[in-house]
């Protein structure tokens, strides 16, 4: 319970912080903070006539909205107030839709494939290329590399498309007849 009455009665008499907070039990910084809002009110000790305890306290410490904005990174709309059910996050769909698709998409993934269409008429020594792939949208970086060229090609994609330090490392991945090369956590990689 505040004891603002209390605090601006001892405060008129002149007494300082320090008395004030220990006469009545409240901590100075509280004190202090009581004073500067009646300050700021232009409010003393005796209180203004039909201003009781209550009116006092919201006077003081009314609480001050401050507007929401939307939540997708980069919009700057400010939200509607709805009078009922859960408060909105964003300003419209598409702002929602997507903060949701930049969540949930996948990482960008290097891979290192042997052959291709173009590589019909090449050795099978430079007959490697390497794709980059996110969910299901995959593009064509180079074709026609050795297998050690295109694997340290996927090597420093997958560094670059992801420079955390847990995704420092690359391995092999074997799926029938392809190789790919993707980053995965130092501790994946360790020697056994």
């Amino acid at each position: 319970m505040r004891k603002i009455e209390e605090v601006l009665r001892l405060s008129a008499q002149g007494k300082s912080v320090r008395v004030i907070s220990r006469e009545t039990g409240v901590s100075r910084p509280s004190v202090a903070t009581y004073l500067e809002k009646a300050a700021e009110h232009e409010i003393g000790w005796p209180l203004p006539a039909g201003m009781d305890v209550q009116a006092l306290e919201q006077l003081l410490f009314a609480a001050v909205e401050t507007p929401k904005i939307c939540a997708r990174q980069g919009c700057t709309q400010i939200l509607d107030q709805q009078p009922r059910g859960r408060p909105a996050r964003y300003c419209s769909a598409v702002c929602r839709v997507t903060t949701h698709r930049r969540r949930k998409r996948g990482p960008v993934i290097a891979e290192v494939h042997f052959g291709s269409a173009s590589t019909r008429n090449r050795s099978e020594e430079r007959s490697w290329m390497v794709k980059l792939r996110r969910d299901n949208d995959e593009l064509i970086v180079v074709i026609g590399q050795s297998r050690d060229g295109a694997q340290r090609l996927a090597s420093r994609l997958n560094t670059t498309a992801r420079p955390t330090k847990a995704m420092d490392a690359t391995r092999p991945v074997r799926s029938g007849s392809r190789v790919h090369w993707m980053a995965c956590s130092p501790s994946l990689t360790s020697p056994k």
